[in-house]
């Protein structure tokens, strides 16, 4: 870049002022570069760029325009968002192993609690097909 400025400056296009490690633009000679844009058929507007009726909307179009430190910070925040809400490798293996090999299985509990009271309430003689629970007798319970 900074070659190309000096051979700017040669043709009187712009002034420099030189000094640390680049030069920097202290003048554009407008009407030379306008007149060699003209020249060599360049309209001076980009595509993409809004048409601006003064300078000063122009100015600040391009002063409130985000920056290219703005434009990586954010890059760079939007980055760590993904790598911060990206499950781990552990977090997926515990998903896994509790996860149901058929998916989700919930069902509804019947309101007559066993099949044979299901039956009986229906009338049809078949249960619903909700969940029922299964009558245990043994010795020591009641029924």
């Amino acid at each position: 870049i900074s070659l190309a400025l000096e051979k700017l400056e040669i043709q009187n296009l712009v002034t420099l002022q030189h000094g640390g490690t680049c030069p920097i633009i202290t003048a554009v000679n407008l009407d030379r570069l306008s007149r060699i844009a003209e020249a060599i058929g360049l309209t001076g507007r980009v595509e993409g760029l809004p048409q601006f009726v003064s300078v000063q909307e122009e100015l600040d179009w391009l002063l409130n325009a985000p920056s290219l430190r703005d434009r990586e910070n954010r890059r760079v925040g939007v980055e760590i968002q993904e790598l911060l809400n990206a499950k781990s490798f552990k977090e997926q293996l515990m998903l896994e192993k509790f996860q149901s090999a058929g998916g989700s299985q919930l069902r509804e509990f019947c309101p007559h609690k066993t099949r044979e009271d299901c039956r009986r309430s229906s009338g049809s003689g078949r249960a619903c097909p909700r969940l029922h629970f299964r009558k245990i007798i043994q010795s020591h319970t009641d029924e």
